[in-house]
């Protein structure tokens, strides 16, 4: 009898004894995951430029470190987006390897890690006190994405979502002019043959048509508030440094803020493309849809005649 009590109390002591070693192992395994690019988080401040390869192997984005501006050199030196550049850095730098995958090169293509065609991989190279660089594939089913070192055969799996775009204008703010609607005061939009006028009215708070054509109706009583918010973020799709042979006979879009400052747009289409620019630096192509808010006439206001005679 006593014989069992002992054993009963030797296996009961290794059984706290493997609960406690496992408990051991399973804090070590946490606390010493494998960074994907170990010495990139403590060098972020040393980061001086980043390049992204295509799958072809050619690089579609080149983003340099110059004074105290990210600049993008496929877009004459443009400045990049600081909070997309520093999302991108600590993405890279937090990245850890959840699980090691194939080694063998023959698998590559499968996972998106090809050297090169359509199922190459995308290369991300920083350039810090070192070079570090990492080469992006196909996103894991399980989440997280397949990732291996460009000169190295061992694919990984960290458990981020990495998806880096190749084209340069994913690495800028695309918001070129901004103002609160109820900042707005006055609207002159000068197009060919047209000019239209509004103003906010001291009383009322709301935007007025100013001179319009006798016995003419608004579309809708309110239509005035509309060229106040055409202002609130404004986007581009490109850009490009100004070129003053573009804009040969452009409309004219004046905002007036309640401090008095005023912003002119100049805009005009060519070639099925709809361009502005505003302080003969840069040059924005904007949507169809853009370029018609700053391009509104006084009939754009108006109610059509089919209308008014109903």
């Amino acid at each position: 009898m006593n014989y069992k009590i002992i054993g009963f109390g030797s296996i009961l002591v290794m059984i706290l004894l493997i609960g406690t070693q496992l408990q051991q192992d399973l804090s070590s395994s946490d606390d010493s995951k494998e960074l994907l690019l170990p010495g990139l988080r403590t060098n972020l401040e040393a980061v001086s430029g980043i390049q992204i390869f295509g799958n072809d192997g050619s690089v579609r984005v080149s983003i340099e470190h110059r004074g105290n501006q990210w600049q993008i050199s496929e877009k004459s030196d443009f400045a990049a987006d600081f909070s997309v550049i520093s999302k991108l850095l600590r993405d890279l730098a937090d990245s850890e390897i959840a699980e090691r995958k194939t080694a063998r090169a023959e698998n590559h293509e499968l996972l998106g890690l090809g050297k090169q065609g359509d199922d190459a991989g995308r290369i991300v190279r920083i350039v810090a006190d070192q070079r570090y660089e990492i080469m992006i594939g196909s996103s894991a089913r399980n989440g997280g994405t397949f990732v291996r070192k460009p000169d190295e055969d061992q694919v990984y799996q960290v458990s981020e979502a990495l998806d880096f775009g190749e084209d340069p204008i994913d690495y800028v703010n695309p918001v070129f002019f901004s103002l609160d609607s109820l900042d707005v005061q006055r609207v002159s939009i000068a197009t060919n043959g047209s000019l239209l006028e509004a103003l906010r009215d001291v009383d009322t708070g709301d935007m007025m048509i100013e001179k319009l054509p006798q016995g003419a109706e608004l579309r809708y009583d309110t239509i005035a508030d509309s060229l106040a918010r055409t202002f609130v973020n404004l986007r581009f799709e490109d850009v490009e440094p100004y070129q003053e042979d573009l804009f040969t006979e452009p409309s004219r879009t004046t905002v007036t803020t309640s401090s008095g400052d005023s912003h002119t747009i100049l805009s005009q289409a060519l070639d099925q493309e709809y361009w502005v620019q505003m302080d003969q630096q840069w040059q924005y192509r904007v949507s169809k849809f853009t370029f018609d808010q700053l391009n509104k006439t006084v009939q754009d206001m108006l109610k059509s005649e089919s209308a008014s005679d109903d």
